[in-house]
């Protein structure tokens, strides 16, 4: 049987009430300590309803604590999330999005990770997610430049950009921002100058920056709230998910940025003069429409010659605390993608000049279709710097891998083929997120499908 106080202000004024369930005894007959629930009623409810509701969450909270749905502690969010995240990573979940859920709980836990689960209200969300959207609060506020020139520096030292990213334990692209004098990471500007034999206070100089988190950045922060508290209502810590109360900033809808078909035939006729390796790079890209680490994980046993098809099984992620590693795909389902002859014709080619590559070097394959000039597997980051630079070279609009899997999608669409073709060919989990992204697409093929249908059986021969 559950027993109600009332907890009153210093005016006597009644605030709120206390329900109690008796919990029962330990072994030696000590009553263990009661389950507690404060309820506060809504301002102006009448005598009546609060009545009528303190009844209704005395009966709710009974049967919680009947079935074991009632917990006895009280952690504060910065401990309950750390169990959450833990939990995630026994389960198996992405080492990236654990990377960028820890990046998120470093703005998250000093200003809710001392507020205890039961305490958390909408408002504290509210004024987290106002901070947020002032200036000055990225983690990286302070970055760093290259005070030296790094580009000389390693041709002085012999050395490629690919070659000391590997030494310095990052991604060839952070060795050419360096290099072209962008602003990057500490950590990266670190690790950087300690692989030229120096402190980045010699290599480096550090500068501040005022900019705002985006409303997308805001809303991946409250999602990852939402998330660590619906496990909270799972595991009876708390009532209901006051995430749901909650008001982050609505996220404004851009289009999707996508290439038409001449801007890829400019990209066609700009590769015939690159490399071999980067050829089938890009034509990888453009003609499986896969996500980049989808195609750095490519391995020659994957390569289906006889049906012209590429098996994805195998994602490559970069993140600081991992560095360059392989995981599932995204979803967790692999898939085989269909590719034009001349694609596989180009595999072809290049496998041959890889092979004798290896060969002349004596470097024993690693088996993947992309590597590096050591025969390690390519950074996931390296086509990105790529494409940026290639793009420049040949004045093509700014290049970079998703711009080329969204262009295939919309291209796809644009074309007729129906959206669950589509959609099992990006890797998507459900059609539902094919639909969302590429909307603009679809509005486009209705209107040219309307006007199909209006010549085909409205339009009368004169």
């Amino acid at each position: 049987m559950a027993n109600v106080s009332e907890r009153r202000d210093k005016n006597g004024n009644v605030i709120s009430y206390q329900i109690r369930v008796f919990r029962g005894r330990d072994a030696s007959g000590k009553r263990l300590k009661d389950y507690m629930l404060t309820w506060k009623p809504s301002p102006g409810m009448t005598k009546r309803q609060v009545q009528k509701e303190l009844e209704r969450q005395t009966t709710l909270f009974e049967e919680s604590c009947r079935k074991g749905q009632v917990s006895i502690e009280k952690p504060t969010f910065e401990k309950y999330a750390a169990y959450v995240l833990d939990m995630k990573e026994r389960n198996g979940a992405k080492v990236k999005t654990l990377s960028r859920y820890r990046d998120m709980l470093k703005r998250i836990n000093p200003e809710l990770g001392c507020i205890k689960l039961q305490d958390m209200r909408a408002e504290h969300l509210n004024r987290f997610y106002a901070k947020l959207a002032e200036p000055g609060q990225r983690l990286d506020s302070e970055r760093a430049i290259a005070s030296v020139n790094i580009s000389a520096w390693l041709k002085r030292k012999g050395l490629t950009q690919a070659g000391f990213a590997a030494q310095a334990h990052v991604s060839p692209a952070s060795v050419s921002s360096a290099a072209r004098g962008q602003a990057m990471s500490l950590q990266t500007a670190e690790r950087i100058a300690k692989a030229m034999g120096g402190t980045m206070k010699e290599y480096f100089k550090i500068v501040k920056s005022n900019d705002t988190l985006s409303p997308k950045t805001i809303i991946e922060h409250h999602r990852l709230i939402s998330t660590i508290l619906a496990q909270a209502v799972k595991e009876g810590l708390v009532q209901f998910n006051v995430a749901e109360r909650a008001t982050p900033p609505k996220a404004p809808r851009h289009e999707m940025n996508t290439l038409e078909v001449s801007d890829v035939e400019d990209i066609f006729r700009a590769l015939q003069t690159e490399p071999l390796k980067w050829q089938v790079c890009v034509q990888l890209l453009i003609a499986t429409g896969a996500r980049r680490g989808e195609v750095m994980g490519l391995r020659w046993n994957r390569v289906d010659w006889k049906n012209s098809r590429l098996y994805l099984a195998e994602n490559r992620v970069y993140t600081a605390e991992s560095g360059a590693i392989s995981t599932t795909l995204k979803t967790d389902e692999s898939r085989y993608v269909t590719v034009p002859s001349s694609v596989m014709d180009l595999l072809r080619r290049w496998r041959v000049e890889q092979l004798r590559h290896f060969s002349d070097l004596r470097i024993m394959p690693s088996g993947y279709i992309l590597t590096a000039e050591d025969g390690t597997p390519m950074h996931p980051d390296s086509p990105t710097d790529w494409l940026a630079k290639f793009s420049k070279r040949h004045g093509l609009p700014p290049l970079h891998p998703h711009l080329l899997r969204h262009t295939q999608a919309s291209l796809l669409i644009a074309q007729g083929v129906d959206i669950l073709t589509v959609s099992k060919r990006l890797g998507h989990a459900k059609v539902s997120t094919t639909l969302d992204i590429y909307s603009h697409v679809l509005a486009k093929s209705d209107a040219a499908a309307s006007d199909k249908i209006d010549e085909l059986l409205y339009r009368k021969e004169a």
